[in-house]
């Protein structure tokens, strides 16, 4: 290492062989195993947003040891669930879809960008009821839309959302409507 230049342990590699720490394209070096899943997210969506499909090319972070870092999916404390859509409202007027959803958070498709970061209000439409939580959202990755028929573009936002402080109350909703769908 050069005097001076702060160590980089982190790279995220294109994997090519079996031993995807070892046998792969080094893309870039980062500081920290969040800075380099930020990379990877930033890439993914700049893919997506070319046209290319996000999940036609593997990245994947290795430390300095050579072993492969989880992702914050594969480090995911609670199962997600798959479901119809069902309707969710953010901070009261942001309204979106509802895609999969866990004890522990949410992923959901809105046409516009909730702030990274901050606490969020988020309402859940179910059974003709509304489940009220607080969340933080985690990723917002943007995507291009385009129906067979039409000939404009539109992005939409895939938000990942980490439910805050859920009483006992919330956890149990959340838990019925998983169990419900």
């Amino acid at each position: 290492m050069r005097p001076g230049i702060a160590p980089r342990p982190f790279r995220i590699v294109q994997p090519w062989g079996r031993d995807k720490a070892r046998q792969a394209t080094i893309i870039s070096r980062h500081a920290t195993a969040a800075e380099a899943f930020r990379e990877i997210n930033r890439l993914m969506s700049e893919m997506v947003q070319t046209g290319a499909p996000s999940d036609s090319v593997e990245f994947v972070v290795v430390d300095a040891e050579d072993r492969v870092v989880p992702s914050e999916r594969d480090r995911r404390r609670t199962e997600r669930v798959s479901f119809e859509p069902l309707s969710i409202r953010l901070d009261g007027a942001r309204e979106g879809i509802l895609v999969d959803l866990s004890e522990g958070g949410a992923l959901l498709e809105t046409a516009l960008a909730p702030p990274q970061d901050r606490p969020i209000a988020v309402e859940i439409e179910w059974k003709n009821t509304s489940v009220p939580l607080q969340a933080r959202v985690a990723r917002s990755v943007p995507r291009q839309v385009q129906l067979e028929s039409a000939t404009l573009v539109r992005t939409e936002y895939c938000v990942a959302l980490e439910f805050l402080n859920m009483t006992p109350e919330q956890s149990t909703a959340v838990r019925l409507i998983i169990q419900g769908n």
